[in-house]
């Protein structure tokens, strides 16, 4: 079976080589055994090699000498067989101890065939031809000149010859162009030299005669030996695979436009498989991390500049796709690039197979919805803008309204009792009180003109207020309605508690619910109203209270700041006065909150900013 294949082992670092030739013949022998020349190698290097060894290392110890020889037996299962294997060789030793054995240089010979059947082959020339003429490939033999010496029909068909015999003695450069002649001519002349065959090797062959198309095809070449095994030429067979191989041209062509194609979509393509590594991507990709897209290829997530927790993500969702066989959509999601810039993008995930390994994966598609998110901010920030002016101008409308009404209210009670006194004491008194008024009520025409004018700024209006003056200003506005219902107000707060707010707005929500306090006192008693206010770092704090009607929170608690909601059967109530003050409160970053036993009264609890 195997015949002059050298070795070579190395006994100090045990390095064991078998010219490749022994591996190929093996094949050749068993196919039933070993698909290919590695799986040959793979079972005599993991089987039979410290066998070997073992014999080898024996024999050289009995010899006495450097030259040896020895015979090893082997044996295959699943079918079985067995043969024979006979080594001989010669052992160098260092030059520092020439003694010890160094390295031995040998060849390997000869193997026969023991399964219990013989095989007696015809010795007449006439069959091989017969055998020859009946395949489709192309067979041919050669001497050491490269000189054909037989041909099947196969191949003197392919050469345009009417019988195998009108090539002998012919070689390559008379049907073959330049190129392709000399290249045969190196390679078999390769083979002679070294003994080493050459193995489905995929040539173009370019003929002579020039109407005649190239074709393609799987050539195999091995040394011939005689029967002494010597090398007396080389032969081979020649598979036609023009056919596979246009496909494959095809297959080519059509790849790489589909990968131009790839290439060119703005949007981000890639393949990943099970354990997230990227196995294909386009351009888009590659330039969104930076990168050659050679250099994304075998990388995860994890090694890219997403964060650990996109990286899981991004995994987890991959896995999900390839396990279920199912697309997932993510309409919106965001990742910052390796510039810190934020992108924002759609992605579509989707089942995707792999040709070549028929392995699963997921093909992702991310589509940059960056400037259509930048488009949708700016929009809802204009919502914001129009709604929060919308506000403004609702809490200016209401301002006008609610607090007008009271100062109109007070100036036409003072303008009536001044038309009723007779002493001219009590109605300079009450002229004094209408002075008083009407300072307020400009006071309160120019901090809305105010608001009017910066808000055509689109600026907050805000200035530094002490509250224990507004307070004051409040009680002034109410002077009547306390006297004419003998009310008591009581302020517990610092004289100088000043912070910046909204001056109309504090004016408007003093004025709320000190009036509501007056409006919805008890009928049995008199009215008696706290007002408590502190500062806590940055924090100011205000609390009315009072001995009022009360409100039944169970039953109105969820409507008590609505707009136009009563609750006294109050003629005079318009139900927007808890309403704005609640909305101015929480539009300076306040909030409102409040306690109330119907019967005994009412106290609210704000936080101003």
């Amino acid at each position: 079976m195997v015949t002059h294949s050298y070795w070579k082992w190395n006994i100090r670092d045990d390095s064991f080589e078998l010219g490749s030739s022994f591996w190929v013949r093996m094949q050749e022998k068993y196919p039933e055994h070993f698909s290919t020349p590695n799986k040959a190698k793979d079972f005599f290097v993991h089987t039979e090699l410290d066998s070997v060894k073992e014999s080898l290392q024996r024999t050289i110890a009995r010899s006495g000498n450097s030259l040896f020889s020895l015979s090893t037996s082997h044996r295959l299962t699943n079918p079985a067989h067995s043969f024979s294997l006979n080594w001989s060789g010669e052992v160098f030793g260092s030059k520092s101890t020439p003694q010890e054995p160094y390295f031995i240089i040998g060849e390997v010979t000869g193997a026969s065939q023991k399964n219990g059947l013989s095989l007696q082959m015809p010795d007449h020339p006439e069959f091989y031809q017969q055998l020859m003429d009946n395949l489709p490939d192309s067979v041919f033999f050669k001497d050491l000149e490269s000189r054909f010496i037989a041909i099947n029909k196969a191949c003197a068909e392919k050469f345009g010859l009417d019988d195998p015999s009108e090539a002998i003695g012919k070689t390559d450069f008379d049907f073959f162009n330049l190129s392709h002649a000399q290249q045969a001519f190196e390679d078999e002349q390769e083979i002679i030299k070294t003994g080493n065959p050459l193995i489905h090797k995929t040539e173009k062959e370019v003929y002579l005669e020039q109407e005649t198309e190239p074709t393609w095809t799987s050539t195999s070449k091995l040394p011939l030996y005689n029967g002494d095994g010597t090398i007396i030429g080389t032969f081979g067979v020649s598979t036609d695979i023009t056919t596979q191989k246009r496909a494959q041209e095809q297959n080519e062509r059509l790849r790489s436009q589909l990968v131009s194609v790839f290439d060119s979509d703005p949007n981000m393509l890639f393949v990943k498989d099970w354990s997230g590594k990227y196995i294909l991507v386009n351009q888009a990709k590659a330039d969104f991390h930076g990168l050659a897209k050679e250099e994304l290829i075998g990388k995860t997530d994890f090694d890219l500049d997403v964060g650990n927790k996109n990286a899981e993500t991004f995994l987890k969702t991959d896995r999900h796709v390839i396990d279920q066989n199912e697309s997932v959509f993510i309409p919106e999601d965001s990742i910052a690039g390796p510039n810190g810039n934020t992108t924002w993008y759609q992605t579509i995930k989707v089942p995707f197979q792999l040709v070549e390994s028929e392995k699963k994966a997921a093909l992702s598609i991310v589509m940059d919805i960056t400037e259509q998110k930048k488009r949708e901010i700016e929009l809802n920030e204009s919502l914001d803008i129009i709604s929060h002016q919308n506000q403004r101008l609702t809490n200016f409308t209401h301002i006008v309204s609610h607090n007008l009404r009271n100062h109109a209210g007070g100036i036409s009670m003072l303008l009536e009792l001044i038309s009723m006194e007779d002493s001219d004491e009590e109605k300079k008194e009450n002229i004094e009180q209408l002075r008083v008024l009407s300072d307020r009520l400009n006071e309160t025409i120019r901090d809305l003109n105010e608001i009017i004018d910066q808000q055509y700024k689109d600026r907050k209006v805000e200035r530094k207020v002490n509250l224990k003056e507004f307070v004051d200003k409040t009680i002034q506005i109410l002077t009547n309605e306390m006297k004419a219902k003998n009310a008591s107000i009581t302020l517990d707060m610092p004289e100088n508690l000043c912070f910046t707010y909204n001056p109309a707005y504090l004016e408007s929500i003093l004025l709320n619910l000190l009036s509501n306090a007056l409006k919805y006192s008890h009928p049995d008693r008199e009215p008696k109203i706290l007002v408590e206010c502190h500062k806590a770092g940055e924090q100011v704090f205000l609390k009315v209270e009072d001995n009022g009607k009360g409100i039944d929170l169970e039953k109105h608690g969820d409507q008590l700041f609505g707009m136009y909601k009563t609750f006294h059967g109050n003629k005079n109530a318009k139900g927007i006065g808890l309403y704005i003050t609640k909305n101015q409160i929480e539009s300076m970053g306040g909030e409102i909150d409040v306690e109330s036993t119907p019967g005994e009264g009412t106290t609210f609890k704000i936080r101003l900013n």
